[in-house]
C-alpha cells in the first residue's frame, strides 16, 4: 500500500467536516477548484507545499490527517464483499491484507510527519534525523549548539 493510501477520501472526510465546499478551500489555498476535485477523485496527488496549503484552510494538524486516513481505510475494509466470493477465508485473506497495509501506511505516515515535524540533529552529531534519543536526553536546539563550552576552572 502506498503511503497516505486513501488521501482523496480522507482530503474530502476532512473538508466536510470543515463544512467547507471544494471551491472554498480552493480560493483560501490558492489553488484551482480542479486540483481539490482531482485530489479527493484520486486522480491526483497534492505536492507536500500544497497538501499543507490545504490542511491550513481545513484548520487540520498532522494528528486529524491521520485520523482521516484511518477512517478513510476502515471505509475500504468494510465495503461488502463482491458477489462471487465464496467462502470465509476469502473474507479473511481480505481482512489480514488489508490491515498490513494499513499498518505499513500508517507506519510511513508516522515517519514522514516525525521527520518534518521533529528538528534535525545538530550538525556533527551521531544521533540520526527522527531517530530516539537515549532517555532523559533533550534534542539539541540550535542555541545549544551556538553556546562556547562551560570553562573547567
Amino acid at each position: 500500500m502506498q503511503p497516505f493510501h486513501r488521501l482523496d477520501r480522507a482530503l474530502e472526510i476532512l473538508r466536510i467536516q470543515a463544512g467547507l465546499r471544494q471551491i472554498d478551500i480552493a480560493r483560501r489555498a490558492e489553488i484551482t477548484a480542479a486540483m481539490i476535485s482531482e485530489y479527493e477523485a484520486g486522480k491526483k496527488r497534492p505536492h507536500v507545499d500544497t497538501l499543507e496549503k490545504i490542511l491550513t484552510v481545513l484548520d487540520a494538524d498532522a494528528h486529524a490527517l491521520a485520523n482521516a486516513l484511518r477512517t478513510a481505510q476502515r471505509e475500504e475494509i468494510e465495503q461488502p464483499l463482491p458477489e462471487d466470493a465464496t467462502s470465509g477465508d476469502e473474507a479473511r485473506r481480505r481482512a489480514t491484507r488489508a490491515l498490513g497495509e494499513m499498518t505499513t501506511a500508517f507506519d510511513t505516515l508516522s515517519r514522514a510527519l516525525t521527520d518534518l515535524l521533529l528538528p534535525a540533529p545538530p550538525a556533527g552529531s551521531d544521533v540520526e534525523a527522527g531517530a530516539p534519543l537515549p532517555p532523559n536526553q533533550p534534542r539539541a536546539s540550535s542555541a545549544d549548539t551556538n553556546r562556547a563550552p562551560a570553562s573547567s576552572a
